[in-house]
């Protein structure tokens, strides 16, 4: 007894039209996490009439945040092509091939731009919690502990991205990570 090829390749969750069109999750989420950073400029001007070093965190990691968002506009359909292809709805194309390889090579930008926004919020939280503290003692230097494991974890997540996976020619990923043959209705690999 053979199982469908469909049960063994992951699929879209969420639809290509809901995720990547101009009212979908995507832009959407772009839509309103902007709004909220022009709220929180707005507040802090009139109420600081200055920026602070953590505004300038939270403009960079929306700036990331938009980069994110332009690359999955740009190079999600591959994505959606390819769980199609998986799940026998759709044939590739001639060009799939060179598509995908240009989408493997996305994904180190991608989750760059990824890390990056998400470490850039953090760390203007830091930065305003210095603010808050600074001149506690106990304070500053858990606030430094801290620091240390957030910037150890950012490159801990940089360092586990696999650069060579994504950023290879095709016939190397292809070659290098073909899937283990089994018997059917066995895990066992055929040697």
């Amino acid at each position: 007894m053979s199982a469908s090829p469909q049960k063994f390749f992951q699929s879209a969750r969420v639809s290509k039209e809901t995720f990547l069109s101009p009212k979908g999750f995507l832009w959407a989420g772009t839509v309103i996490s902007l709004g909220f950073v022009a709220f929180r400029l707005v507040v802090r001007m009139k109420s600081f009439r200055k920026l602070y070093a953590d505004d300038y965190l939270v403009i960079l990691a929306w700036t990331l945040l938009l980069g994110t968002s332009l690359t999955w506009q740009i190079m999600g359909p591959i994505l959606y092509d390819y769980y199609a292809i998986q799940a026998q709805k759709k044939l590739p194309g001639p060009d799939f091939q060179d598509k995908y390889a240009a989408f493997l090579r996305t994904i180190v930008p991608f989750t760059l731009l990824f890390y990056s926004t998400l470490w850039a919020v953090k760390l203007s939280f830091l930065l305003f919690f210095w603010r808050l503290g600074s001149k506690v003692r106990g304070h500053n230097i858990w606030w430094w502990v801290v620091l240390g494991i957030t910037v150890a974890a950012y490159i801990a997540c940089i360092g586990d991205v696999d650069y060579r996976c994504c950023l290879s020619s095709m016939e190397w990923i292809v070659g290098e990570f073909e899937p283990v043959k089994t018997q059917p209705g066995s895990s066992e690999p055929i040697r």
